[in-house]
């Protein structure tokens, strides 16, 4: 009885036990689904948000940026302008913003409180805002129109590698303590001012002032379709940051996720440089049509790329290899036209005096307008269009299947159609760009003190001299 009594209560007491454990496995699976759906539903609330605080918060940004430009085409006219035309070079202008973006980020790293650092980093993106224009419009007088490409791929290129190492050096200092005392975030700021100040001095020291030459008023009609298309170009840009939320979907882990949403920049790094350099090469072989077939051969091989990358792969974690490569070949291909199509055919159309206005002027209208149509477009055909329920549990397959189709359909919409405009408007270049280079050459005919010796060998300059012998 005693035997029987003893074995009694071990059994009662293994099946006590093993209730207990059961119902503490229950409770952290419980946790952990809670915890799933959370991080989900703040990564949905981002989606849902963009129709609404997202929206204000980008348009805010961008219009910050917008009226930042209007300061510079209205301002600029009136007083940089003049100043440039008569004594202050753009290597100084250049000198002095990466000097005030540099003192800019020294005082940021010793902000103490928000407001401070809110009103610091308005001055922060008024100094670098500064410094784009300015630097590309040196790169359009230093070299002639068959090397220009390549320039501004390597522009585009280290502007693509400072935000990979800033972003890497930056997130990873950012809640460390470097110093006792000293957060991490602080030497962050502090470095990338000495390093600002650094290039300022290099600037001053080492640049050359180019020569800048007249040339005749081109027809706007390009300057609309370059702005049409960089509009259309920059809003399928703001799909990306949607990625990460589809690849969690698909079943990636966070660091997968983000991995996979940073291969297009870093597929960008080769293609900017390689853009560049075709887009030279296309102007040699032909110089009216060159440059508007690489923009058009660019957009064209981004199309099906999103489609494979949306619709083709199979949405299962162990493809992440796939995913990489076709991302790092969408960064590429959609990497050409900036450097090789875009700042090059801008400089041939725009007068000199007036290309650092125009190019502040495009970039923030691109980057206004795109902002206000890129994240709530998607929002909105995801949740309205396409179904996207938020607020669905991690354990629900049927309706994380929709969740995840409708953002895949969404995000193609959002990409391929505007890059299916700009090939279209890539190809109505071809009609309108050989009028204005005609008439550029036709100018620089007439005025001998316009001719650069560097300009003189370029497949330009010979037809724009064919067709104005062939027209007397």
């Amino acid at each position: 009885m005693e035997a029987s009594a003893s074995g009694t209560s071990v059994t009662c007491g293994d099946r006590v036990g093993s209730g207990e454990s059961r119902g503490l496995l229950r409770r952290r699976e419980d946790k952990n689904d809670e915890g799933q759906n959370t991080a989900r539903k703040a990564r949905e609330f981002k989606l849902r948000a963009s129709t609404a605080k997202t929206q204000a918060g980008k348009a805010f940004a961008s219009l910050c940026y917008f009226s930042w430009s209007c300061v510079l085409l209205a301002e600029g006219r009136l007083f940089f302008s003049p100043l440039i035309k008569r004594s202050t070079s753009r290597v100084r202008l250049l000198s002095l913003g990466c000097a005030g973006w540099g003192t800019v980020a020294i005082f940021l790293a010793s902000s103490t409180f928000f407001w401070q650092f809110a009103l610091l980093k308005v001055l922060n993106g008024v100094a670098m805002a500064s410094i784009g224009p300015v630097a590309q419009s040196l790169i359009a007088d230093l070299f002639p129109p068959t090397m220009r490409g390549e320039h501004f791929g390597w522009l585009q290129l280290f502007l693509c590698a400072g935000c990979i190492l800033g972003a890497m050096l930056g997130g990873s200092l950012a809640s460390i303590t470097v110093i006792e005392g000293v957060k991490g975030w602080r030497v962050a700021f502090f470095t990338a001012g000495v390093l600002s100040l650094f290039a300022a001095a290099l600037v001053q020291v080492v640049a050359k002032e180019p020569r800048r030459h007249p040339v005749a008023k081109i027809d706007e009609r390009n300057e609309a379709l370059a702005l049409n298309r960089g509009i259309c170009g920059y809003i399928p840009l703001h799909a990306f940051q949607f990625y990460t939320l589809y690849f969690q979907y698909v079943g990636m882990p966070d660091w997968q996720a983000s991995l996979l949403t940073a291969c297009p920049l870093v597929g960008g790094l080769l293609g900017s440089l390689f853009g560049g350099w075709l887009g030279d090469q296309a102007e040699r072989f032909n110089a009216f049509h060159g440059r508007p077939l690489v923009g058009q051969l660019g957009t064209l091989l981004a199309l099906p790329l999103i489609y494979i990358g949306l619709l083709g792969i199979p949405r299962r974690p162990e493809f992440f290899g796939l995913y990489a490569i076709d991302m790092l070949f969408l960064g590429f291909a959609i990497s050409w036209c900036p450097s090789g199509v875009n700042r090059p055919i801008l400089s041939e159309i725009v007068e000199p005096d007036s290309r650092a206005t125009v190019f502040a002027t495009q970039i923030a209208i691109e980057g206004s307008v795109s902002a206000l149509l890129g994240s709530p477009v998607i929002a909105l055909l995801a949740e309205s269009i396409f179904g996207y329920k938020t607020g669905v549990p991690s354990h629900a397959a049927a309706d994380t299947q929709r969740n995840t189709d409708a953002l895949a359909n969404a995000l193609l919409v959002a990409t391929a159609f505007p890059w299916t405009v700009c090939f279209f408007l890539y190809g109505l270049m071809h009609f309108t760009y050989p009028k204005d280079s005609i008439a550029y050459e036709q100018f620089r005919s007439a005025h001998p003190g316009a001719k650069d010796d560097k300009q003189k060998n370029s497949p330009l300059h010979a037809a724009g001299s064919a067709s104005t012998h062939a027209a007397n």
